[in-house]
């Protein structure tokens, strides 16, 4: 039964890294974005039938030295998977049988292991992403297959046997496994040192999936290792911190707007109505979405507005000017960078996270607060644009439209301005 579970629960992650790889397939940087490098060495001790001491009493003589090396990659906030290698000792003391009798065993040997496995950062889950959080807890559930080479001794008449030797009892030549399946699971504790580094502590339980590891076939049905072990993490082109941005070749030109005259436009089309905008078509994304998941939502202290006249610099800096929804005539396009159904408290963690220079426009439509940058009058120019937001670590960000200062439905007529 656990074969099977541990078997369904690899497929379902193994699955959904493959969904998510469809979403990264634009992206230069590829699967290296938000991945992390660890290593720790630690100790181990062993539970099964050739034990009877608890953790602590295996402090004193029953532990072996533990390494483990891990390739983990961050989807988002909460949820990773990686692949986890092992290698360490095997060592234990048997010195009561299950009846009470006073006997004496002694394990040795080495075990090590490859394993696939999905992480969950449990202050993420429960209380949200907090870029000022640098300490965090966080579990994993896996599968793989381990391989070991170990010997029994018992100790009162010399008598010893080791995996491949035919199995104690039998007489239809079975031997004892040198190797098979894994799960392991366990806590760990990370600290964030900075952008790149953090150390941690883990606890890592392997329930190994067969009972030849102690070479003792008895009561329990499967041999156990715990590892207890002390980290040192890097991370490449971390994307759920400040990324830096980066300058492309062309640039597309920002303009300002000035209201349009209205009696002379009227006059030349004959005092007729201005048409309305064409409904968009359906697979056009509707207002009020929220295209950013990785948001600070507890962000201190409302940022001071510049509304002072600044000078207009090229998009590498993001030099944008605060309006309202009120102040700007005619048809433009922007690209949106978050939705939210509350007013952020403040942008200060927007503009110092994604390196924004300057100030990011807020409109509150229907009932919606929306963020965006840039000001520009035709669709190709924004579009340009909200690809070099993206290289930020705005991956969401998208072209939006507004008409008078109100958004309206991008339609494909608009895409060809």
């Amino acid at each position: 039964m656990l074969k099977k579970i541990s078997l369904f629960f690899l497929l379902t992650v193994f699955t959904g890294s493959l969904t998510y790889t469809q979403n990264i397939r634009n992206s230069s940087d590829g699967f290296l974005i938000n991945t992390e490098l660890n290593y720790s060495i630690g100790f181990s001790q062993f539970y099964g039938d050739a034990s009877s001491s608890g953790f602590f009493k295996k402090l004193s003589g029953e532990i072996g030295f533990g390494q483990s090396i891990n390739i983990k990659k961050h989807f988002s906030p909460v949820l990773a998977v990686g692949i986890n290698g092992y290698y360490g000792c095997v060592k234990s003391h048997k010195t009561t049988s299950g009846s009470g009798a006073a006997i004496d065993y002694s394990l040795a040997g080495n075990y090590g292991d490859f394993n696939f496995r999905a992480y969950i950062n449990f202050n993420n889950l429960f209380w949200g992403r907090d870029y000022n959080r640098n300490l965090s807890a966080y579990g994993w559930l896996g599968i793989g297959y381990g391989f070991w080479s170990t010997g029994l001794t018992n100790n009162t008449n010399a008598a010893y046997r080791e995996v491949g030797d035919p199995v104690a009892g039998t007489t239809t030549g079975e031997k004892y496994k040198k190797a098979g399946f894994v799960m392991p699971f366990g806590l760990g504790v990370n600290y964030r040192l900075n952008e790149k580094f953090a150390v941690n502590i883990v606890g890592d339980y392997r329930l190994v999936l067969n009972d030849d590891l102690d070479v003792w076939r008895g009561g329990s049905k499967s041999d156990n290792l715990f590892y207890l072990g002390v980290g040192l993490s890097y991370y490449i082109k971390p994307g759920f911190t400040r990324a830096k941005s980066r300058v492309r070749k062309s640039k597309p030109k920002q303009v300002n707007y000035q209201p349009k005259n209205n009696n002379t436009e009227e006059k030349n089309k004959f005092n007729k109505k201005e048409d309305k905008p064409k409904v968009a078509e359906p697979n056009i994304k509707p207002p009020g979405e929220i295209p950013i998941f990785d948001i600070d939502y507890r962000a201190a202290k409302q940022a001071k507005e510049d509304v002072a006249s600044k000078q207009k610099r090229g998009i590498d800096i993001l030099e944008i000017q605060t309006q309202t929804s009120g102040n700007v005539k005619g048809v433009i396009f922007r690209v949106q960078i978050l939705a939210k159904s509350t007013k952020l408290h403040s942008i200060k963690y927007l503009r110092e996270k994604y390196n924004i220079k300057g100030d990011i426009l807020e409109v509150y439509q229907d009932g919606v607060y929306r963020y965006s940058l840039g000001e520009f009058s035709n669709y190709g120019d924004a579009y340009q644009y909200s690809q070099n937001i993206k290289t930020l670590g705005l991956t969401d960000a998208f072209v939006v439209v507004y008409k008078d200062g109100k958004r309206i439905n991008l339609t494909k007529e608009m895409k060809s301005y």
